[in-house]
């Protein structure tokens, strides 16, 4: 019988672990037995170490935070180390530096190693505590993600705060106002505009600015029913205008345990019921983000499908799966 996802995740706790000399000296070891027990493991900062390095990016840059947090006080995790520490997903090439924010007046920004110090102090309320981690709230840290991330990226990550019950659109306008004409608010401004719960993977965030960016009018997470009000499926994006829908490598969508051939095959009958109602549809997956101008492309060629065919609104129902 294979191990629970409880005692993997106790596992993965303890190996992930802060260890320190003198925490390891309060448990009444002598300076062999230290010396001893640290050699067995890997050093994250000078006297702080861990049983073993995790190969995933998030979680390292979150040991690494945590292990600094540990040596220095009066700082809070910010930026994208902070979205990391709300669980937000961030492209890795962001997790070299660890991002943090002081928590008094006077400090200066300043950037040494692998540490990116930003001066303070934080607005009242902008601190929060997740786990362990001293960290700016949720709301806050969508908002300097906003200003200093690459555009795409800032909206990768304010489309996951917003699917969160604890953020809400108003709460991210509110912290853009408390910012003031900081560097970047004019970027915030636009993420904020541009952000969408509706997204389900960060896939489906680069795919609709694409759509956007292309001039089409994208909506998220659309139900779509057949005349008699059946429903049929829902869809990552649709283009409402054109009788077009888009799915981001829609096999994300079921459970883990399902084979491939179920998990293909559910997904080839529900595209093909779409496609039967008049709509016709695009898949994009991954590595074709790279060429947003061949997307453009493909869904340009759909619409002249749709009016090949003279199908199309007459013959389906959309409603938004959110409330609202």
């Amino acid at each position: 019988m294979g191990e629970s996802n409880s005692s993997r995740r106790s596992m993965r706790h303890r190996a992930s672990e802060l260890v320190t000399p003198s925490g390891l000296r309060s448990q009444g070891m002598d300076s062999s037995e230290i010396r001893s027990v640290l050699r067995s493991l890997h050093r994250v900062r000078r006297g702080v170490y861990v049983e073993s390095i995790d190969r995933d990016p998030h979680e390292h840059h979150l040991t690494r935070l945590r292990a600094l947090q540990m040596i220095r006080g009066n700082v809070a995790a910010s930026h994208a180390s902070a979205a990391v520490a709300h669980g937000l997903w961030v492209p890795p090439e962001y997790l070299n530096e660890v991002h943090l924010t002081a928590l008094v007046g006077g400090a200066k920004g300043e950037r040494r190693g692998e540490v990116h110090l930003h001066a303070g102090p934080l607005p009242d309320g902008a601190v929060s505590i997740v786990d362990d981690v001293v960290t700016t709230t949720l709301a806050r840290t969508v908002l300097d993600c906003a200003t200093c991330l690459p555009f795409v990226d800032a909206v990768v990550v304010a489309d996951q705060a917003l699917r969160r019950p604890d953020v809400t659109a108003i709460d991210l306008a509110s912290a853009m106002r408390e910012a003031g004409r900081r560097r970047g608010i004019a970027q915030a401004r636009r993420v904020l505009r541009l952000a969408d719960e509706g997204a389900e993977s960060p896939g489906e965030t680069r795919v609709r600015l694409i759509l956007a960016e292309a001039g089409y009018d994208v909506e998220s997470q659309v139900e779509v029913r057949d005349r008699s009000g059946r429903f049929v499926g829902r869809v990552d994006l649709m283009l409402r205008s054109h009788s077009v829908f888009v799915e981001f490598d829609g096999r994300s969508k079921y459970q883990l345990g399902d084979s491939v051939e179920s998990v293909l095959w559910r997904e080839k009958q529900r595209f093909d019921a779409l496609v039967e109602l008049g709509l016709e549809g695009v898949r994009v997956v991954w590595n074709q983000l790279a060429d947003p101008g061949r997307i453009a492309q493909r869904i340009a060629a759909a619409i002249a499908r749709v009016h090949k065919r003279g199908l199309g609104h007459g013959h389906y129902l959309t409603s938004s799966r959110r409330p609202g």
